[in-house]
């Protein structure tokens, strides 16, 4: 389980909310980090908050989008009939399987000293508070856009998945609204331009040779790949598949020479960090989106990944709206001013770095180690 949702008021018409993304509750993703050390890797990351329709706004087929969808979404899961309900140690705090008395309690206490310690630490962060309830952020300034919520609930019901690196990947048809079904629906509506923004990225042969094909129908058509670099990524072999497959495949094959000049892969990172030495805070990248003739996007908690694709359950939005999406543009941009192009000297620089090297080596042995195995799809 992979996902990240936040419902408030899901079955109110027109109050409904709800906050979907790539951010965990974890320190690190929400700025708020005390050890130096951690401070400098702490994690970029982009949200969604979508507002839903009044009853009397919208077709009828797109009020209960939120009331309807999530609402059943987070039902199947919570009521899963694997789940079971872990009672709280009052002693210790930690979840046990042993039954004990007064749980509830014990969770309020440690909310309230949570809540305590974010306020003494953090005081920054209850400014921003308050400056969100007087700029009215959660009634106000809202884009309009029309959301179709997508899903891989498909995969808490799988037995078997890929192993190897697979030539290609039939469509899921047990989930009409799965996300990889639906981004490459969007992805093939393309008609000028694709930017996959990604911790990390991982396409099919199949995939790869149809992006290929898309770029030589049209010189001016631009795909743009993002995702972390090897010293920024927490997962290690991973980064091989941009090392070994992705980049020579676009920009080394000879006899794909000619659209070398349509495609940009950025990996998260510069020479000029601190954790290289430098003078700027980059930390490392966490946002998972795509975005289509900046037009229309898609939000969700999904890496492109083997594990989001076979093993996760994963949520997000498809959103059509083009001033939604110049939103998601910036970010993009925001992230790529921070990184450095695939095969270019900086990223030769930053692949031989002393705080680098040795991590760059042993991505590198791993990722040709598990392909070796057939393990690829567990990364």
């Amino acid at each position: 389980m992979h996902d990240k949702l936040l419902i408030i008021d899901g079955h109110i018409p027109g109050k409904s909310k709800v906050i979907t993304g790539g951010r965990a509750i974890q320190n690190g993703f929400n700025g708020m980090e005390k050890n130096p050390d951690y401070k400098i890797k702490e994690w970029t990351d982009l949200e969604v908050l979508i507002k839903d329709l009044a009853e009397t706004e919208g077709p009828s087929d797109e009020k209960a989008n939120i009331r309807n969808d999530v609402e059943n979404y987070f039902s199947k899961i919570l009521y899963h009939m694997g789940n079971r309900k872990l009672p709280v140690n009052i002693f210790s705090g930690q979840l046990t399987v042993i039954p004990t008395p007064l749980p509830q309690l014990v969770v309020i206490s440690k909310i309230d000293n949570a809540v305590k310690e974010i306020e003494k630490n953090f005081p920054e962060l209850l400014e921003k508070l308050e400056k969100l309830e007087e700029e009215k952020y959660l009634e106000e300034n809202f884009h309009p856009v029309e959301a179709t919520f997508i899903n891989e609930i498909q995969n808490g019901h799988k037995y078997k998945a890929y192993e190897t690196y697979p030539e290609r990947e039939l469509v899921n048809r047990q989930n009409g609204k799965s996300i990889v079904a639906q981004a490459h629906k969007m992805i093939q509506s393309a008609q000028k331009s694709i930017d996959i923004h990604t911790p990390y990225i991982y396409l099919l042969k199949e995939e790869m040779e149809w992006l290929k094909n898309w770029l030589r129908e049209d010189p001016n058509r631009k795909l743009r790949l993002l995702s972390n670099s090897v010293y920024t990524s927490d997962g290690g072999p991973i980064e091989g598949f941009v090392h070994f497959e992705i980049g020579p495949t676009f920009l080394k094959d000879p006899e794909w020479e000619d659209i070398r000049d349509q495609v940009e892969i950025w990996e998260y990172g510069q020479l000029a960090d601190k954790r290289l030495g430098g003078d700027k805070k980059i930390g490392r990248l966490h946002g998972k989106f795509i975005i289509v003739d900046e037009e229309k996007s898609i939000v969700t908690t999904h890496n492109a990944a083997p594990r989001s694709r076979h093993y996760n359950m994963e949520n997000g939005f498809v959103l059509h709206g083009k001033a939604f999406t110049q939103d998601i543009v910036e970010t993009f941009e925001n992230s790529k001013s921070r990184s450095h192009l695939w095969g270019s000297e900086e990223w030769q620089k930053i692949r031989d770095h002393s705080q680098v090297k040795f991590l760059s080596k042993t991505s590198e042995i791993s990722y040709e180690l598990m392909k070796k195995k057939g393990l690829l799809g567990f990364l």
